[in-house]
């Protein structure tokens, strides 16, 4: 918008979105998850919630999955996600996808569920693969919120919220290589996985909690009223306050 018009950009302001972070850093049923879907509970669990359709990547997400468990064998992988009828083909070419690439043992596919918070906590990575720019996913913020590095492509939101090289990482769109080789970085070290957990924990509290949230839209709310106030009234405006006291 500021490009558009730049003008008028000292007129905007940002007001990111905000979750509510104590939600998914309370105590979560982790194992519970991991069970039910026959995963070891020592393994590495990486994973990704959104609606299945293409531009959220979940082709991307198996097609490094298989590059993966080239190198880390015992990992597993849960892609959650409800889906429209309109993308029920995208739902049968990702589950023939899995398949074809030998990863069905290791690559588990849910429905929409509502206990997203224990999903969280099951993982280890968090992955956003979109590959058109997703615009703010409160779901990076969720992972966040639960102490998970994420892996995000890097445009739309996910480049105002994931702090490169410090709370995850931000990858090119559509690129499986580069997506599967941020995933083995974190595999293969346990305490930057922990110490990128623990930095969106802190990035999420300090910056996208619903009560920040809030304040910031009172305090807008509050200015343009003050200036609504110390504006002077255009001649429509009186006539029309002269109307209502008539």
């Amino acid at each position: 918008i500021a490009a558009d018009h730049p003008s008028r950009a000292h007129k905007l302001q940002v007001i990111h979105v905000g979750i509510d972070a104590e939600r998914f850093s309370a105590k979560a049923e982790g194992e519970r998850i991991r069970a039910e879907f026959g995963i070891d509970q020592e393994a590495a669990l990486v994973g990704m919630v959104g609606k299945v359709c293409r531009w959220k990547g979940q082709l991307v997400f198996a097609s490094a999955a298989r590059r993966v468990l080239e190198r880390f064998p015992q990992t597993h992988f849960l892609a959650v996600g409800g889906v429209f009828d309109k993308e029920r083909h995208y739902m049968d070419r990702f589950r023939s996808e899995v398949q074809r690439l030998g990863i069905a043992h290791a690559f588990h596919i849910a429905d929409f569920r509502r206990d997203i918070r224990d999903v969280m906590a099951a993982f280890d990575v968090y992955v956003l693969p979109s590959t058109q720019p997703d615009p703010c996913p409160a779901v990076v913020l969720e992972a966040m919120a639960a102490g998970k590095p994420v892996i995000a492509t890097a445009h739309g939101g996910p480049v105002e919220i994931v702090v490169h090289g410090e709370t995850g990482y931000l990858v090119p769109p559509n690129d499986a290589e580069e997506l599967a080789a941020r995933i083995n970085e974190l595999l293969e070290t346990p305490h930057v996985r922990k110490a990128f957990g623990e930095a969106a924990r802190r990035r999420v509290q300090q910056h996208f909690h619903i009560r920040r949230f809030m304040i910031e839209i009172e305090s807008l709310y509050a200015e343009l009223s003050n200036l609504h106030r110390a504006a002077p009234r255009t001649e429509p405006e009186l006539e029309a306050e002269a109307q209502l006291h008539k």
